[in-house]
This record gives structure tokens, C-alpha cells and sequence, in this order.
């Protein structure tokens, strides 16, 4: 597949409409790595967000899937646009080749194990391994589930699925194992799909699972 990017509409999102209200109760600040390099206005937007989103809860998690896109910037650029966010996430969701990128090391899972000795707020890694499925890394434990298997329509939109579905589960506090198995599903089902966006519920994401035992 090949890329090609417009900013459109979301390359005019700027910091004018990050307003504090909009983050009253916030668990969780989840960002995309194509938000911080869609545009300038949109990368100060992020900032912004998670200037506020700290401010109103210093203990808030913080995710990051990096999504680097060198069809965006060049990956120098974008690791270095990513840094503030790396400095304040407790949650990354990377491929190998981006944990790779963002650690400056050769090796997916050293990669991410090098995470944390950049990123003081981490708390897991989640690499995602696509039909292989995911491994969770943390300080003290790797926990790996296996990928559902499922006939491939279109992959795009997959690593956002998965990233919804982990910190879904994540946010109630979930095993990381029950984390990662939903996050897989979620991201499985996406693929049989064409285009982006699914419209899987969660009774539908359970059901899969339930059939797939």
C-alpha cells in the first residue's frame, strides 16, 4: 500500500479549540502519531492537550501510538516531534520497526525494553505484532497473546482498532493478557472489513471471542 496525505480539515485543528472543560474527569489522553505530524497547528494542539490534560490530573495516562509516517516527515523529524510525548506517556503502542525508530535500537524487543530507560512515566509497551498478535512489556513481566486468524480484507485502520481495545481494557484495569486479547480481537476484526472504520460493537467483539475458544 501507498500513502498519500492531504491535511484537510484535521491539519487546521490548532490550540484555540483545546479548552479545559473538555477535559474535566480525564482518565486518559490517547494520541496518534499523525496528529503531531499532520501540521504545526495540529502538533501545538497535542502539546496543549496534554499540558491540560496533567494540569487537571497529574496521574492521567498518557498513550501514544507513534504511527510514524514517513510519507508525513522524515523520521528524524518525527522522532524529534515526539519526544515531548514520550516524555509524559505511560503507554506506547508501537510496530517494531516504530519501536525501533523511537529508541534509536536495533531489535523490536530490545527496543522496546530501551523505552523505558528514555520515557520516565512508561508503564508498558504494547508491541503490536499484527496476524502474530501482541506482546505487553512492563518493568517486570512480558506477557504475548497470539493473533486471531481471520481472512484479510484490508489492513488499514488495524493498529488503530487494537490501540482502542487495549486501553479500553486497560482503563478498567484489566489483566494485561485480557487487555491484549481484546485489543486483538478488535484489531482482527477491523481487517475483514474494507476502509478504516468499523462498526464492530462490543457485543460483537465478544461474540468473536467466545466462537474463537
Amino acid at each position: 500500500r501507498t500513502f498519500i496525505f492531504c491535511a484537510g480539515a484535521a491539519g487546521e485543528t490548532n490550540p484555540s479549540i483545546v479548552k479545559e472543560d473538555l477535559f474535566k474527569g480525564i482518565k486518559l489522553l490517547h494520541i496518534m502519531g499523525s496528529a503531531l505530524s499532520i501540521s504545526e497547528s495540529s502538533r501545538d494542539a497535542v502539546y496543549k492537550a496534554i499540558e491540560i490534560a496533567l494540569k487537571i490530573n497529574p496521574n492521567v495516562e498518557i498513550s501514544l501510538d507513534p504511527n510514524l509516517r514517513p510519507e508525513m516527515l522524515p523520521i528524524e523529524q518525527i522522532i524529534k516531534i515526539c519526544k515531548p510525548v514520550v516524555d509524559v506517556t505511560t503507554i506506547i503502542l508501537p510496530s517494531g520497526e516504530e519501536a525501533e525508530m523511537l529508541a534509536q535500537k536495533k531489535g523490536a524487543k530490545d527496543a522496546c525494553n530501551h523505552l523505558f530507560n528514555i520515557a520516565p512515566r512508561l508503564k508498558v509497551v504494547v508491541l503490536k505484532m499484527g496476524k502474530k498478535g501482541a506482546m505487553a512489556i512492563t518493568k517486570t513481566e512480558k506477557v504475548e497473546v497470539a493473533g486471531y486468524k481471520v481472512q484479510e480484507v484490508d489492513a488499514t485502520g488495524a493498529g488503530d482498532s487494537f490501540g482502542g481495545g487495549f486501553v479500553v481494557e486497560y482503563l478498567k484495569g484489566k489483566p494485561l493478557n485480557e487487555c491484549l486479547k481484546f485489543a486483538n480481537a478488535v484489531g482482527a476484526l477491523k481487517v475483514t472489513n474494507f476502509g478504516p472504520i468499523p462498526n464492530h460493537s462490543r457485543e460483537f467483539v465478544e461474540t468473536f471471542m467466545r466462537s474463537q475458544k
